[in-house]
């Protein structure tokens, strides 16, 4: 892991003064009760499983012995960037760029974090998010293998991402159910739409009728159970692949199976006559659910709604274990469209080292993007 010493460009008057990037994938007892957030622990398992296409590693910002902040970093190599495009898009783009597309992005990411609603550049003090941002980007964008820098955060003002020459556009917005306030899953529908009441009862009507039952287990997983789930995992990744058009460039550590046995998460699990047919991984962050996992066997699980159910599910483990919400990801399908409350907007950047291949990304590839959903709104509102 390399480490680079730089002076801030940051205005921010809590920090002065030469700072030092290193590249690290642990963090210290200090360092994780400065930052609180349980998701870096999980960002910290899955680093263990780096492969050589995939790499996990923390950005952290030091001053000499003080400890400023990180950013998580994935880092996807040579990955074929037209796998990224919609579906008409890439039969073209493919054969014709080829191997120009195979390109190496750094992405500051919070995808392994439960894809968290959070600006990505954590700070012990909220007031130098800026000069942690700052000092990770100029640190990889000085980086000899770097063709991309890949950025997403919470929708917030572009000045910065225009004065470093990023392209910015609206991304998949995150999903989340707010259940503040609830006692029970009665008084949360009570608060919902006659629809989506309704909804609910549609859903749950081919679960109860299959005899579908939910159970929670918590962390250390059996072992039996846990490579059941890793299978209905992979199945998921496969019909995402098939059905979804979305192509996940970490994917092979996401589902690398030694690191999904091997989680600290809690699970929902939903059974038909004590068969596993679906589940929900999640880990507690505070006083947040976020989700990390999901998989079905697509016969069983399609028939008795098992995804709609589990979802539901979570919300009201959610209320009987006190929590404030559950996150479910990115928008990436119409069942969390149906369950979700809360549409958090996502503002994506790329920056690309050469600058004809910044022109090809910008007029090309940014607007064809799987993920994208428009020029980039700072406004703070979603149109889902």
């Amino acid at each position: 892991m390399s480490t680079t010493t730089l002076r801030t460009r940051s205005a921010t008057p809590a920090i002065s003064g030469p700072l030092v990037v290193h590249e690290e994938i642990k963090l210290t007892d200090a360092q994780r009760e400065a930052l609180g957030n349980t998701g870096l622990d999980n960002f910290v398992h899955y680093a263990r499983f780096s492969t050589d296409r995939t790499q996990l590693f923390f950005a952290k910002v030091f001053r000499g012995d003080e400890f400023v902040g990180l950013a998580p970093i994935i880092k996807t190599v040579k990955y074929k960037g037209t796998r990224l495009l919609r579906a008409p898009v890439r039969r073209w783009a493919g054969p014709l760029l080829g191997l120009l597309s195979h390109k190496t992005t750094y992405m500051v990411d919070t995808a392994f974090m439960g894809f968290q609603h959070a600006n990505p550049f954590f700070a012990v003090r909220h007031t130098d998010q800026a000069v942690v941002r700052d000092c990770v980007f100029d640190h990889l964008s000085a980086k000899d293998d770097v063709d991309h820098i890949w950025i997403a955060e919470p929708a917030a003002d572009l000045t910065w991402a225009m004065e470093r020459g990023l392209e910015s556009f609206n991304s998949l917005p995150a999903v989340s159910a707010t259940v503040t306030g609830h006692n029970s899953i009665s008084s949360y529908l009570e608060s919902l739409s006659k629809k989506r009441r309704k909804n609910f009862r549609q859903d749950r009507k081919p679960f109860d009728e299959s005899g579908g039952m939910i159970d929670y287990f918590s962390p250390p997983l059996p072992e039996q159970l846990a490579t059941e789930l890793h299978q209905l995992l992979l199945n998921s990744a496969e019909n995402n692949r098939n059905h979804h058009d979305l192509a996940v460039p970490f994917e092979d550590v996401q589902v690398h199976e030694k690191a999904f046995l091997t989680q600290q998460q809690h699970v929902l699990v939903a059974r038909i006559e004590g068969r596993p047919i679906g589940f929900f991984g999640f880990f507690p962050n505070g006083d947040v659910i976020h989700q990390c996992h999901g998989g079905f066997d697509y016969d069983l699980s399609l028939k008795s709604k098992a995804y709609h159910n589990l979802m539901n599910g979570a919300i009201q483990f959610a209320i009987e274990q006190g929590y404030a919400s559950v996150t479910f990801g990115p928008l990436n399908n119409e069942t969390k469209r149906r369950i979700g409350t809360e549409f958090a907007p996502v503002t994506a950047h790329i920056w690309s080292r050469k600058k004809l291949v910044g022109m090809l990304s910008k007029l090309i590839f940014v607007p064809n993007f799987q993920v994208y959903r428009g020029p980039a709104d700072t406004s703070g509102r979603s149109e889902f």
